[in-house]
């Protein structure tokens, strides 16, 4: 029998993995399925038990007797930011747009992971700028997942998300690219939305929603008319609009027969269609919907996939770890062969050498102690002085304490993502959050009113020399400098 070489596509939540395997000769013969997680081997689409994801991905590649040597692993929509933001060409200073963003500070925008991995596309050529599209990961999810896939014999690994595989997919089948497209899935106990351009991701949005009933349904309604607002004046300042909708319910537990009738009633501002994956394929029939996703990347050939995420993963050479493994023991060897074999009269004169060592020091020790002033030597203006000097250093306030002064009027939806203190330069800088611009300038406000140093009082509680300095790193996100006495 003629092995199956193509790829296999793996989408897992944190309850349920779907895969589909297409066969080369006959479709009827493709391997796909799905099976439960335990609780706690994925969270939040983090994988937190990497033995137990290996050994029910073994059991399945032995049910199936399959060992592809190509992964498609569509990760969660939750686990990957994605953003259009502008460069400029001025900016660039000969540099491509790939080092250019390997400064994560050159974005401005604010990461939720540690170490963010990036893959971009340039959407548009201006004659000063580019528009460029950015797909962004944690760069430790990916190759905990990577690990796994790796000891089953993968030789390579694609990344996928579901919005571009649903989407590419839904025009391979319709053979219909829709243009300003709000892109909604349904997902267990979350959704997702995305704005498409020209088939292209510009905008993406996460909610966690529960429950099946009227409420669940209002939600999803509120949700999808306000990010098309939010696209058409916020983004698009009006000179755009969203005319289609493209819905995909992914939740086993909602019954694709209600929520067609109860998702129908809705949106009539929008040309809104409710895709159902089973009738793209009868494979499809009485699958869990996890396998539908699978499904949709895995159908797409290259000429299919209009838009890749390739992130730039650095994973260890197995030939050069082997080959450092081996130079490590051959010198373990030498070095205990060495050591084995010494001369005598080496350690001999090892003993000398440090016991001649030794005296030198002691004859420097006493030289110094000698030439050391006694306590009774300093004279009386030394001592006071270093007696003021000690009672100026206990009056000193701790930057921690000024610190706390600044905490005292964050509230309302204000908040700090990250601090830092230069004691040499006697300043604190903060990066602070907030929904309104009100907040962030009353802030700004209150604490030189409170802190800042006067000429018309001595309040020992006013340790501020300046006032307060501002630099906008984005909408609603500012750094603040403060120095204090």
């Amino acid at each position: 029998m003629k092995k199956n070489k193509s790829d296999l596509s793996i989408f897992m939540t944190d309850y349920t993995i779907g895969l589909f395997q297409q066969n080369e000769t006959k479709d009827a013969l493709s391997n796909f399925g799905s099976f439960p997680l335990d609780s706690g081997i994925i969270e939040n689409g983090y994988l937190h038990d990497p033995n137990a994801l290996l050994k029910l991905l073994q059991s399945f590649y032995k049910e199936k007797a399959i060992k592809p040597r190509t992964v498609r692993l569509v990760i969660q929509e939750q686990n990957v930011l994605i953003r259009e933001i502008t460069v400029k060409k001025s900016d660039l200073q000969k540099r491509s747009i790939e080092n250019y963003l390997s400064d994560t500070k050159n974005m401005g925008l604010n990461f939720p992971f540690q170490n963010p991995i990036i893959s971009h596309f340039v959407n548009l050529e201006m004659e000063d700028e580019y528009k460029v599209i950015l797909f962004i990961a944690d760069d430790n999810l990916i190759n905990d997942y990577y690990d796994v896939f790796e000891r089953l014999g993968a030789k390579e690994i694609k990344i996928d998300l579901p919005s571009l595989a649903m989407y590419q997919c839904y025009s391979k089948k319709t053979e219909y690219d829709i243009n300003n497209t709000l892109l909604v899935t349904i997902f267990e106990r979350m959704m997702s939305i995305h704005v498409f351009e020209e088939g292209i991701p510009v905008f993406s949005m996460i909610e966690d929603v529960d429950g099946i009933g009227e409420e669940f349904y209002d939600t999803v309604e509120s949700y999808i008319e306000r990010i098309a607002n939010y696209y058409r004046y916020n983004l698009r300042k009006d000179k755009n609009n969203i005319y289609n909708t493209l819905i995909f319910n992914l939740n086993d537990q909602i019954d694709q027969t209600i929520f067609v009738e109860k998702m129908g009633l809705r949106l009539k501002s929008f040309i809104t269609t409710l895709v159902d994956m089973s009738e793209f394929d009868a494979l499809l029939l009485e699958q869990s919907k996890v396998t539908h996703l699978a499904y949709a990347s895995n159908r797409l050939g290259n000429q299919d996939i209009k838009l890749k995420v390739n992130f730039k993963i650095e994973r260890l050479n197995k030939s050069k770890l082997y080959a450092n493994y081996i130079l490590v023991l051959a010198l373990a060897i030498f070095s205990v062969f060495a050591l084995l074999y010494l001369p005598y009269q080496l350690q001999l004169q090892e003993v000398q050498t440090l016991e001649n060592m030794n005296a030198s020091l002691v004859l420097q020790l006493e030289a110094l102690q000698d030439e050391i002033q006694s306590e009774d030597d300093y004279s009386e203006t030394q001592i006071e002085y270093n007696e003021a000097y000690n009672a100026l250093q206990s009056l000193e306030a701790s930057p921690s304490v000024y610190l706390e002064d600044l905490l005292f009027y964050i509230n309302g939806t204000l908040s700090i993502s990250k601090y830092s203190v230069d004691t040499a330069e006697k300043k604190i800088t903060m990066t602070i959050t907030a929904s309104t611009e009100f907040e962030l300038s009353e802030y700004l406000i209150q604490i030189y009113e409170s802190y800042g140093i006067s000429n018309t009082t001595t309040d020992l509680s006013r340790w501020m020399t300046a006032s307060p300095l501002r630099n906008n790193i984005s909408t609603l996100v500012m750094e603040v400098t403060v120095y204090y006495a």
